[in-house]
């Protein structure tokens, strides 16, 4: 490895270590993980859904594109890990819901 080489290396470490965030073990011990609780978020939205529907991470709040479903990767936004979790559940029967609107209009129309 060249000189500089091995300076750019050492400085973009640097910078790398010193923009991660810390995050408080408080928010850390109520956030819910969507890989988790993905395959039981699943079966809740093909039940709903009737559809065979797949679940992706999204980068942000997520939302539905045919029979994809996508939900945050994570969320830590209430003051315990249930409400957390109850947040993915609101999300999969309201995805749901949107879904069969959608179907139903596509089928209305044809």
């Amino acid at each position: 490895m060249d000189l500089d080489q091995k300076i750019f290396k050492s400085i973009y470490n640097i910078i790398k270590k010193i923009s991660q965030k810390k995050i408080d073990p408080k928010i850390q011990n109520r956030t819910v993980h969507l890989k988790n609780i993905q395959s039981n978020l699943l079966l809740l939205g093909r039940i709903l859904t009737g559809k065979p529907i797949e679940i992706y991470s999204a980068e942000k709040e997520g939302g539905i594109y045919g029979n994809i479903f996508f939900l945050p990767q994570q969320f830590s936004h209430f003051e315990n890990i249930e409400d957390n979790a109850n947040f993915f559940i609101f999300r999969i029967v309201y995805l749901s819901l949107q879904h069969n609107i959608i179907a139903n209009d596509l089928s209305s129309k044809k």
